[in-house]
Order: C-alpha cells, then structure tokens, then sequence
C-alpha cells in the first residue's frame, strides 16, 4: 500500500503467474448470477454466472488466514465464509467490500442461510468441528442460540431444516458423526434461551453422513448419504425404506431429490448417478411403507437410470457437487461441478412431465477453462517479473515466499524461495510498470538490491523500526527455512549477523511490548 498525508491506497499488480486457486468449497448467490469459490490458499472467487457460457473469474477477495473451509449466500447481495482457523466473513456481493468479520473457537464446516417468519433479518445455521448447530445472525456474524444435545453429543455432520405447510414450527434435523439423527422444533416458545435441546434422538445406520436432505415435494421422506451408502428414511418414525452402495473404489460424497421418486447422488470421482426410487419409497404409491421390517426390504434397490461421467474421466481429487432448481429460466435444474484447479463443469437439466416426476431427463453441459489457463491468455505485468525471472528462472516452484512494505523510505522488499531478499523502491517501480504496460513496451528495468545470506527460502521480514522508535531505523529481521535469523544493515546493504541456534522453521517475528525491560539492540 502506498501512504502520504494520511490517505492509505491499496496498489495491487499481478504478475505472470496466477495466483493459486484449489477450490475447496462453492456457493450461488440467491439469483444465481455469481458463482463463489473458496480456496484452501484462504481467497474467494467470484464468477460471471452465465451457466449457458464461459464463465469468467470477477473478483478475488482476500480477508481470511486460512483455508476456506465453507460460503454461503446469506441473502440478497450478501455472502458469508468461514476458514480453518475459525475466521468469519461478511461480504458485499455488489462492491465486494468486507461488511464484517469475527474470531471464533469453533471450526465451521456448513453454512446454511434461512429467514424465520418472526425474523426481520437472514440468520446463518451453522455445524463443524463442536456438538451443536450454531443460529448466527447473518448481518454481523454473532451467536443467537445454539442447538445442543442432551443425549450422545457428538460433532454435527449434516442437517436440514424442514418447514411443514400446515405448522408454525421449523425442524431441524441432523446425524452426528456416531450415525444419531436428532431433531429439533424451534419455535417462539423454544428459542427465548440461548440453548435449545433436542426433541427426539435415534441411532440409525448411517456412519460418516455427508448430506441429509428432505423431500421439498412432500417432505415425508429423508435422504441421507454416506461415503459407502446412500438410505431413503421415513421422515415421521426414521424407519429405513431403501438403500444403495457404491461399486468398489467409490464413494458418495452428496446428493439430492429432484423429484418425489427420483434422486441424484454423485461420487468422488465426479461421476453423478440418477437413481428411480422403488415403490416402498414413494409416499404417492400404494406400497409406500409396507416392506419397513420385513426381509423383502432387502431387494427393494433403487433403479440406475442415467449416469453424467465427468470430462477428463480422471480428475486429481474429490470436486466439487452441487444440484440446484434453476429460477427464472426454461431449464429445471443446474448440476454444478468444480475441480481443484478451478475448471468449472456445468449441465443443464431438463425434465418432462409434472412437477415432482420425471418422465425423461435431457442433458446439456458447459465447460470453462480453469482460473490458470484463463490468467495465462490476460498476462498482467508483473511488479517483480523482471526481478523473479533474473533470480528464480522459468520455474513454477519458485516464487515469492514473503513481503514487506517499509512505508518511510518507500520500499517494497521480498522474501524468495530461494532464500534471496530483493529490495525495490515502489514508486520509481509502478510507474515504470503501468507506463510500460499503457504503451506496450519494456520500459527501463527495475532498479534493485539483493540481500544474500539465507540457505533456503525467507519465511518472515521484520522490521522493527516501523513498530517502535527504540529500534535502529537501519535494522531488518529475515526468518527461514533454514533453521536461521538473519540481521541486515539497509542502508550498507550487508549482513551484520546470523542467528543459527534454532531447532526449527523460523515462521515469524514479534516485538516485545514497550514496557518490557529489555535493551533496545536485542531483538526478540
């Protein structure tokens, strides 16, 4: 950032290489013309949502510290995340400004946003790494209550949240980790305190639940999905009405309804199956029910009707998956998949007959480049390009490990993965830069000093001096992989000492509070 007369300008300038992108989690905004990729390098992507195109990357927001570990639409123009580290974001999804932020002890791993009726505001119900579904208010990020267990607490691996037509109440039903479905009714009643216990608790068959969805025609049957099976539960008493496994070396990682006696389920390796419901499983038929208890169960299995295979067939790690019902167009569902590089696969899913039935299915996919792939056609000039390709070459497993800004002399320095530390004055730079990129040409290089003295690449740059006056304006901290503390001397351009006595990474640097008593040259 750039800063004089007390205005702070944020000056960003990408280089030739695009930034690491591996998607770890997706989400639509409400009108589904975004689409938001969290990635475990800690950014979002939001996408261009023409479903029926290329999509394109929009913007890249930066605020969490660690891996995005899930986002959510929180309501119209809003997006909340949430990363490893227990970081919240609220996001603006018309200027992309960060609307609110918090800390928290629990890790989510699901976000869901809904609007109670007795409620002005969106609300976030949210499980993870605790025993209990957290009810956060969506416009700044903080608990209401929470839903916790009196019998066999244990991690929340997935819920929904049913909404009966000819009751006020809500449900809420979840499966911990043990394989225990447990419901909750929340009401005006039940949410005055800021816990709420369970109603009912049962242990079904269902170990490692990856989704539980309910039927949003009739809502009187349960689909519940783990890694080696998928079941069909009735929703009143939990009784098992079907179930499948997988072939040998897939699992299921999700699926939904899309009609009363159709699901989708889709596997690990991309792959999304289309499964007929048999009649015990279907509340509109005459058998609905009657085989629950009985050996013939057994054979009631669900009828494979069409498998999407993904393209390329083989893909490096688990994508991706979600099924969404389309608004405002001819096509009735959107199946969505994303790699982790970024490619983007998309089919549009027709349906013929009433709503609730599917008499033949018609398939139409979309498929967009990755986020490298799509930065590579844009080649951004790069602030350091000329300094990385002197110093690093052509490889894309060098590059720059760590940066520092020191505001009073105007400099940028960096930390490489080689262990060198460049030094460049910014202004003199930028400018070169943006000039060179308006009319097309090279420019004069860069002007830049090295600094040589670390063994592998710089972890963390220190520099005291901006923290506290006590400190020799001259002195630079640089940590690394090397198990080292290196001391500089900026204005000679030397190396004035090597700590070597760690037995470790050196990762980062703090500075001692001012009334700590130690001698300003010692650093700590």
């Amino acid at each position: 950032m750039l800063i004089g007369s007390g205005l702070v300008v944020p000056v960003i300038l990408w280089g030739k290489r695009a930034p690491a992108h591996t998607v770890t989690t997706v989400a639509l905004s409400l009108d589904q013309k975004l689409l938001f990729t969290g990635s475990a390098e800690g950014q979002i992507c939001a996408w261009d949502g023409d479903f029926n195109s290329q999509m394109t990357p929009k913007m890249l927001l930066y605020g969490h510290t660690g891996s995005i570990s899930c986002v959510t639409a929180a309501g119209p123009n809003r997006l909340a995340s949430a990363d490893d580290n227990g970081g919240l974001c609220l996001w603006d999804t018309l200027d992309y400004q960060c609307l609110a932020s918090g800390e928290s002890s629990q890790i989510h791993t699901a976000m869901k946003a809904h609007k109670f009726e007795e409620k002005d505001f969106y609300t976030l119900l949210c499980n993870g790494h605790y025993p209990e579904i957290n009810i956060l208010n969506a416009d700044n990020l903080q608990v209401i209550y929470s839903l916790v267990a009196r019998v066999h607490p244990d991690w929340i691996n997935a819920f929904c949240l049913l909404t009966p037509k000819k009751q006020q109440d809500n449900i809420i039903l979840a499966v911990t980790n043990s394989g225990t479905i447990k419901m909750w009714t929340l009401n005006t009643q039940t949410v005055r305190s800021s816990h709420v216990y369970e109603d009912e608790s049962k242990q079904i068959r269902c170990i490692d639940a990856k989704v539980i969805q309910s039927c949003i025609y009739n809502q009187r049957t349960l689909l519940i999905v783990c890694a080696k099976n998928w079941q069909i539960y009735d929703a009143g008493e939990f009784s098992l009405l079907c179930s499948e496994v997988p072939s040998s070396n897939t699992q299921w990682v999700g699926g939904q309804f899309i009609s009363i006696d159709t699901v989708m389920i889709w596997s690990c390796s991309g792959h999304a199956y289309l499964y007929r419901l048999p009649p015990n499983s279907n509340p509109d038929h005459m058998e609905y029910h009657q085989l629950v208890g009985t050996r013939a169960l057994q054979h009631a299995s669900p009828i494979l009707c069409h498998v999407i295979e993904p393209n390329p067939t083989v893909i490096a790690s688990s994508p991706s998956v979600f099924l969404c019902e389309r608004l405002n167009s001819a096509v009735n569902y959107l199946l969505l998949r994303v790699d982790a590089d970024s490619s983007i696969h998309n089919w549009n899913i027709n349906r013929e007959g009433p709503v609730g039935s599917i008499s033949k299915l018609d398939e139409s996919g979309v498929h967009s480049r990755p986020f490298r792939s799509l930065w590579e056609e844009v080649n951004p000039a790069g602030l350091l390009d000329h300094v990385l390709e002197s110093h690093l070459g052509e490889s894309d497993n060098e590059y720059v490990t760590c940066s520092l800004y020191i505001a009073s002399s105007g400099r940028l320095l960096s930390g490489l993965s080689n262990g060198d530390i460049v030094i460049i004055p910014i202004l003199h730079t930028i400018r070169n830069v943006l000039f060179s990129a308006l009319d097309g040409t090279k420019g004069n290089q860069p002007i830049y000093r090295t600094l040589r003295g670390h063994k592998a690449r710089v972890n963390s740059l220190l520099y005291p001096h901006s923290v506290s006056s006590r400190y020799n304006s001259n002195h630079l901290l640089s940590g690394g992989s090397d198990f080292s503390v290196c001391l500089w001397d900026l204005s000679q351009g030397h190396l004035v000492h090597v700590f070597a006595v760690h037995a470790g990474q050196v990762m980062n640097f703090y500075i001692p509070p001012p009334n700590c008593n130690v001698r300003p040259d010692i650093y700590m």
